[in-house]
């Protein structure tokens, strides 16, 4: 039965041409146009999770790590950068108006090279190593009805600092428009002990080697 439906299929093809033919074309077209969104759609993804990591958090973050870790024992052979966050609670104030918030402390020059928050700031310009410069957020500059070039102070319980706003950023993300602001850490007065990471990796680089890597140097 198998061998004479067989016969009978190839002799439907070879008798019947242009049905063959059309046939044919469709198959092709469909498979085509299956290969064209299959594409689509992983470079659609591809591109999504480099947005995501490029803009600020790397494909490895490290929270609360002591200050026996240095940024060079996490420089191993596959990451292309590494950057140190250092947070600080504390309260922003101007003209009477306060808010909570956590000021982050990075590295401005290696966080250029880097992430992309730059990239959406819609006034002013970015932080800048040694001066007192402050990044905030749309909705921070809105409740304060602030503008870059004005003075806030910032209490974080053991210490009292006045900064100036470098610039006011947006990115339509809630984690990042909402209870945090930026500044260079070279002007805190004293340096916390732990701090976070954002691990960049060269392309072509799997986490999961670079994990292995740190588990095999003790900084799991």
């Amino acid at each position: 039965n198998f061998i004479f439906w067989i016969k009978t299929a190839l002799l439907f093809l070879l008798r019947s041409k242009r049905a063959t033919l059309a046939l044919g074309m469709m198959i092709f077209f469909a498979v085509g146009i299956l290969v064209f969104i299959s594409a689509i759609a992983v470079g659609i993804n591809d591109s999504m999770i480099r947005n995501s990591t490029g803009l600020y958090s790397g494909q490895i973050t490290g929270a609360h790590l002591p200050d026996t870790i240095t940024r060079q024992d996490l420089l191993v052979d596959g990451v292309s950068n590494v950057l140190q966050w250092f947070q600080l609670p504390g309260v922003l104030h101007h003209r009477g108006k306060k808010e909570r918030l956590t000021l982050i402390a990075v590295n401005p020059d290696q966080e250029l090279k880097s992430t992309s928050l730059w990239k959406k700031i819609i006034k002013g310009t970015y932080i800048k190593d040694n001066q007192f410069g402050i990044l905030i957020s749309h909705d921070t500059a809105k409740q304060f009805d602030i503008n870059p070039g004005e003075k806030v102070i910032f209490n974080s319980g053991s210490s009292v600092f006045p900064l100036i706003v470098a610039g006011i950023y947006k990115t339509g993300i809630n984690r990042f428009d909402n209870g945090i602001a930026f500044c260079p850490v070279s002007i805190l007065p004293d340096q916390p002990e732990h701090w976070d990471c954002a691990v960049f990796l060269t392309p072509g680089t799997d986490t999961k080697t670079i994990i292995a890597s740190y588990t095999q140097k003790g900084l799991n």
